[in-house]
């Protein structure tokens, strides 16, 4: 899963609407979609929960994440409208949890950066640990 060149071009073709899937028009001409050849490159996704357990905003949050990443990256995806549903023993009782995932194409990792990121937002969101991880990805 992830975001595909076909995906993106079809929906800035077709003014896909925004509520559903956030797309910066300019990630369109990034360099990772001229011309040909592998490009190797990280798909960055970070957890984040759907409903916060303190008085934060959740859509506020994404948007501050969405508007971070464009400026550092050129766009984000957030998948908003359908979140995730998750289920976990936490040594007991099934916990379940909603969360929304927000991707992020970048050419380099910069690990020391998204830890520090990741942190940011654990501390904001008041968790314990929010996940972001790095799925390897090279276009086709």
């Amino acid at each position: 899963m992830g975001v595909t060149y076909g995906a993106l071009r079809a929906a800035h073709e077709n003014n896909r609407d925004a509520r559903q899937l956030w797309i910066c028009p300019d990630i369109i001409k990034a360099p990772m979609f001229a011309g040909g050849g592998d490009v190797n490159m990280h798909l960055v996704q970070l957890f984040v929960p759907a409903a916060s357990q303190v008085d934060v905003d959740v859509e506020d949050v994404v948007a501050r994440v969405q508007n971070e990443m464009t400026k550092r990256y050129g766009g984000a995806t957030a998948y908003i409208n359908s979140p995730a549903r998750g289920l976990w023993s936490n040594g007991g009782k099934p916990e379940e949890d909603e969360i929304i995932v927000i991707e992020v194409m970048v050419d380099d990792l910069d690990r020391d950066w998204w830890d520090q990121y990741r942190r940011e937002l654990e501390h904001l969101l008041r968790q314990d640990e929010l996940l972001v991880r790095a799925l390897p990805v090279e276009r086709l």
